[in-house]
């Protein structure tokens, strides 16, 4: 149970709460199951990922050690596997090595035979940030094509997969110029991002931030204003002691 909440706020993009609820779940299971069970490669998984998008390099590090001890028979656990270790990898600016365990993860989910799903689509996701971040333009405009198709024909996504993929496509676009584009995709995450009533606000407030900035580029300095307040609004309100409704979120366990 400990697991599925966690998988529940990671997907609605609150990653501090996720990154509890997987930590209480490892902690749980480890004495019982022993550490090397393919058991304990759920909760490991979902707090490496928590613990990356909030920075936390040398934490995921921890998790995805542990992740790499154990022994998998299956195509489908390694591919989240190789995954995992190639986020971390671009985290640490090993974008070879990050690749390699990219196109690594793709062959384990081709061995798998499964049909394109949310998990897939963040592979594809995951090549084009590094793509990005190495300056390979177009092939990261390839890798974002190949991740929208996949998110669109895949029945496990949420709301909060499209987000940061939107997220990723406007980034590309500004680094090419398509400022029009760029702008419908921050406007679209946006509104995907306050619709998710269980997401943390920091997630819209940092997409406006961004919107403001490229309406800055504009010269739309009053617009800029306007959608920047609001995202301060947004980080002032945010909730140091929320509580999770379990009850609420084991209805919406994917």
């Amino acid at each position: 149970m400990l697991n599925n909440l966690a998988t529940v706020l990671y997907l609605s993009g609150r990653l501090a709460e996720a990154e509890v609820f997987a930590e209480r779940s490892v902690s749980t299971l480890e004495p019982v199951l022993g550490p090397n069970t393919t058991g304990l490669l759920g909760p490991l998984h979902v707090l490496a990922s928590a613990r990356l998008e909030q920075g936390k390099i040398g934490k995921a590090r921890e998790a995805i050690i542990k992740m790499r001890r154990i022994p998998l028979e299956r195509a489908e656990e390694r591919m989240v596997v190789h995954g995992a270790v190639a986020v971390l990898f671009q985290a640490e600016g090993r974008f070879t090595d990050s690749e390699s365990e990219f196109r690594s993860a793709l062959v384990e989910w081709e061995r798998a035979g499964k049909p394109s799903g949310a998990e897939v689509a963040s592979l594809f996701g995951g090549l084009a940030s590094l793509y990005l971040r190495a300056e390979r333009l177009d092939d990261a405009a390839r890798e974002v094509d190949r991740a929208m198709t996949a998110l669109t024909a895949a029945p496990n996504a949420v709301p909060m997969d499209r987000v940061r993929l939107l997220q990723l496509r406007a980034t590309l676009d500004l680094r090419k110029g398509n400022w029009r584009q760029a702008e419908r995709d921050l406007e679209q995450a946006i509104a995907l991002a306050r619709e998710e009533p269980r997401a943390d606000a920091q997630l819209p407030a940092s997409i406006m931030t961004a919107y403001g900035e490229l309406l800055r580029k504009h010269h739309q300095r009053r617009e800029a204003r306007q959608v920047e307040e609001s995202a301060r609004a947004l980080r002032g309100h945010l909730a140091t002691d929320e509580m999770v409704d379990v009850t609420e979120l084991r209805r919406h366990d994917r």
